[in-house]
């Protein structure tokens, strides 16, 4: 009987240019790596030999995230 497919079977890696082409973000690699180690970007996956992906639900809650906390920042009274 097959069983039913899970989550983890659609999992997804992004390359490094498919952040910027599929997700918009356009920052350098060093850039990702410093938010990487600030714990502020989701961490890359080592899938081959000298590669790298990032998971894109990972990416993708990332940038829920980051529109939360826009529209967070506008819903509050602003101080005179």
């Amino acid at each position: 009987m097959p069983q039913a497919a899970t989550k983890e079977d659609d999992m997804r890696f992004l390359r490094f240019p498919e952040l910027l082409s599929l997700k918009g973000i356009s920052f350098s690699r060093e850039h990702i790596r410093r938010l990487e180690l600030r714990g502020e970007f989701p961490r890359r996956v080592r899938i081959g030999a000298g590669t790298v992906g990032w998971v894109e639900d990972e990416v993708d809650a990332w940038s829920k995230a980051r529109i939360a906390e826009r529209d967070a920042a506008h819903s509050r009274p602003e101080a005179a």
